[in-house]
Parts: structure tokens; C-alpha cells; sequence
């Protein structure tokens, strides 16, 4: 840019000329060399995956299709698209007792550990209890809208995490297909957005009285939207990508993030994504970022994108980090979770085909190392189910890291609307705690 400047100013010294003002806006400069940055970076790594992707099919081993274990699935994505393919059998439920959830609690720090023998296969689920002390609602949670009503299902994580129990709320509530919906640190539910029966997105954020067994409206997003991402992150829910509503009445994906504020109830949009995905993970890190992993894009491929929010300056920059071994599809309707200061865990999710996985791979993150990020661990550890996760908020209680899986059909095609596995990570192994 300095060499530009001077070049500038031999030409018009050397014509002519009416005196010239040469006035660089350097913000805007800074900020459109991000955005460039980030274009080429985006555009690189999808070039790299889907050759990767190319060459694994390709291949006579088969690596690709063990590395990921998909399995065929039609329609199960949660944005109202899918595929018809052959049906397969699951891989069958991989179940252990729930007294093998053996934890201890650090009387100092209030993290707990598993007491279980170290080993070089068992990973560290060592994090702060993602509800408060006093929260009487640990809960894993889904809304289902059935013919006649909308129903919450809940699952205690305290008390009982091998059953649901129901609430069906009033007869004018109504919980919009392909909404999402998250529990906080107190135990609050809040569903945000979604379709109704016409094909409207919604712009709706509601919170669920416990009281009245209604969904109380509390706030509206600037963009209705369906099929988004949701993460909690210091007191505020972010509201990631998702299908919304363009000019044209018609049905578009979105780059857009908005921050719903929980003690003002208000929202506000933040920056955008670098590139806009439907069904995709996310989760908070360390109190500090949001990372975002997958989702399809416009173009109905898997986005190979992981991208990571920094509130304090309001940016999200592209991550490209180093994976081993590749190469590695990452897909949508995941789930992810953070289960120590340096590691999140990502599992579960589609491919472009609606082909459903047993994918589960380390991502790791070195804050002291200039926050550079490593793919590990692919595989080391898959489900016990290949499936996806239309909730994919997940969270640790107790030294085990908790999330609820679809579970499939008996005609192998579909999901089931008012069923799921509660899964338990606990450092050596996943566990389904409750059995269909």
C-alpha cells in the first residue's frame, strides 16, 4: 500500500495537474483484506476436501467409508430436504450400565473426573459443571408439535437420565418445525425460530413457563430463520446461519448471527459468517469464543468450514487447522461440546446423501500457542449409533459429557419425532443410557 502511494505521487507530479487529494480509508482496507482473506482461505479448503473426498471414494480400500462409518438414511437432515437411499440396519445400541458412571468431585476447583483407570485411549472430560449449584432442572430437552399438540419431553441428568418424561402444553401452543432450542446454566428453555405449517420462518424467541406449560414470546430476530445453530456464550444465545426468508418470499441461506441478550431480552445482530450454512454445530469455548463446525451449503455440500466468533471484537474468522489423519468430512446436524479447557468433542451428523455417521473426532485448540487448532483423535472413539442430532446442544454434568440422538425408525428411513438416545461420554467410551 506504501509503494502505491508513492507511485501516486511521482504521477502527478509528473502531469499537469489540478492539486489531488488522495484520501485511504485504512478501516475499510483492513476489513476488505479480511474479507478476501477469509474468501481465499474458504475457498482452499473446500478445494482441498472435496479432492480428498474425490480421492477416498475413489479408492479401492475404502478408507473414506470406514473413517466416517455412514450408514444410509433418507430425510433425517432437519431442514426438509432429503434423499431416498436404501435402508440399512443400524449399527446395533452399544449399552453399559449406569453404574459404571463412576465420578469424583474436586472439592477445590468443583470439576469432577472419572475415576477410571488412565489409558492412552481414554480422552479427559474434566470441565465445570455446565449447570448452576442451584438448578433444579438439569435437563436434556426436546419439543415435538404433534397432531393434536405440542409436547416437551424432558430427561433428567440428575435424577433419572434413563427415561423421558412429557409435559404437553396448551392447546393454542404450537413449536414451529425445524426450530431449535437450548436449556441454560438455570435450568430456562428458550425455542427459537423455526417454519409453520404455511412454510413461514419464524422470528420468534420464546422462553417455556414451567408455571403455565406455555411457550412465552420474549423477543423477535431481525431475520426469521429455520434450520440455525444455537450456542450460549456468557449470559447471551447466539443464533447461527439457518434458512431465512428473502425479498422474494422465498426460502434463502443466511450468513447472518444474532445475539439475543438474556437479561434485557433484546437482540442484536453481530458479525456475519464468512459463509452461510444450514444444520450446523456449535458450541461456547472457554467463556471467551464460539466455533462453529460443518452445516451444507447453498450449493447442498458439506461445508469442510470451521469458523470461531470472538465477542470482544465481534469477528469471525476462518479456521484451518491441522488434521490428521485427512482427509476428513465434516457434516451436517452434528453436535459438539466442549469437554476440557483445550478440547471440544464433535460427533454425529449427514452427509450431502443423508447418509448418517458414527463420526467423532478431537478438535483442540492451544490458547497458548496463538489459539492454533488440531484435528485428532478421528474415530478413536465413535458412537455407538450412527445417527444425527436435530438437538445438537450438548454439555458436561458430572465428568460426562451429555447429548440426545435421533433414533431411527423401525423402517430404517426415517427418525422418530418423540424419541431419542440419551448418549454419555465419560473419557473411555460413549454410553447409551436409556434403551428403545
Amino acid at each position: 500500500m506504501e509503494k502505491f502511494r508513492k507511485d501516486i505521487h511521482k504521477v502527478i507530479d509528473s502531469k499537469d495537474l489540478d492539486p489531488v487529494h488522495i484520501e485511504i480509508n485504512d478501516q475499510k482496507q483492513s476489513s476488505l483484506q479480511q474479507e478476501l482473506a477469509a474468501l481465499v482461505k474458504i475457498v482452499q479448503m473446500e478445494s482441498n476436501y472435496h479432492q480428498g473426498h474425490q480421492n477416498q471414494l475413489a479408492s479401492p480400500s475404502g478408507q473414506f467409508r470406514d473413517q466416517t462409518i455412514i450408514s444410509p438414511s433418507a430425510n433425517r437432515s432437519g431442514f426438509g430436504q432429503g434423499s431416498a437411499n436404501q435402508s440399512q440396519i443400524p449399527v446395533p445400541v452399544k449399552l453399559k450400565p449406569q453404574s459404571q458412571l463412576n465420578i469424583d468431585q474436586d472439592q477445590e476447583t468443583g470439576a469432577y473426573e472419572l475415576n477410571l483407570q488412565t489409558n492412552k485411549t481414554q480422552l479427559e472430560v474434566n470441565l465445570k459443571d455446565y449447570f448452576l449449584p442451584d438448578c433444579q432442572r438439569k435437563y436434556l430437552h426436546f419439543f415435538v408439535q404433534e397432531e393434536d399438540c405440542t409436547k416437551l419431553y424432558y430427561c433428567d441428568v440428575e435424577q433419572d437420565k434413563t427415561r423421558y418424561q412429557e409435559i404437553k402444553l396448551g392447546p393454542d401452543q404450537f413449536a414451529p418445525d425445524f426450530h431449535k432450542s437450548i436449556i441454560l446454566p438455570n435450568g430456562d428453555i428458550y425455542l427459537i425460530g423455526g417454519t409453520s405449517l404455511s412454510g413461514q420462518k419464524s422470528n420468534q424467541i420464546s422462553k417455556f413457563d414451567w408455571n403455565s406449560k406455555e411457550l412465552v414470546p420474549v423477543a423477535e430476530m431481525k431475520y426469521p430463520r429455520s434450520s440455525h445453530a444455537l450456542a450460549y456464550l456468557n449470559e447471551k444465545i447466539y443464533i447461527i446461519g439457518g434458512y431465512t426468508t428473502n425479498a422474494d418470499k422465498k426460502s434463502s441461506l443466511t450468513k447472518s448471527v444474532e445475539e439475543f441478550d438474556i437479561s434485557t431480552k433484546r437482540v442484536r445482530q453481530v458479525a456475519s459468517l464468512n459463509q452461510g450454512v444450514v444444520s450446523a454445530a456449535a458450541t461456547g469455548f472457554n467463556g471467551k469464543y464460539l466455533f462453529k463446525f460443518g452445516g451444507m451449503t447453498e450449493q447442498r455440500q458439506m461445508s469442510a468450514v470451521i469458523e470461531k466468533y470472538d465477542p470482544q471484537f465481534d469477528t469471525w474468522s476462518v479456521i484451518d487447522p491441522r488434521i490428521s489423519p485427512q482427509p476428513l468430512q465434516i457434516l451436517s446436524t452434528g453436535c459438539c461440546g466442549q469437554i476440557n479447557e483445550s478440547q471440544i468433542m464433535v460427533f454425529g451428523g449427514y452427509n450431502q446423501d443423508n447418509y448418517s455417521s458414527r463420526q467423532c473426532f478431537l478438535f483442540q485448540v492451544d490458547e497458548n500457542n496463538d489459539g492454533n487448532c488440531a484435528i485428532k483423535c478421528i474415530n478413536w472413539k465413535p458412537l455407538p449409533v450412527q445417527e444425527g442430532f436435530w438437538n445438537n446442544q450438548a454439555f458436561v454434568w458430572r465428568g460426562v459429557l451429555y447429548a440426545q440422538q435421533n433414533v431411527t425408525s423401525e423402517n430404517q428411513i426415517d427418525c422418530k419425532q418423540n424419541e431419542r438416545h440419551v448418549l454419555g461420554f465419560q473419557g473411555d467410551d460413549w454410553l447409551v443410557l436409556n434403551q428403545h
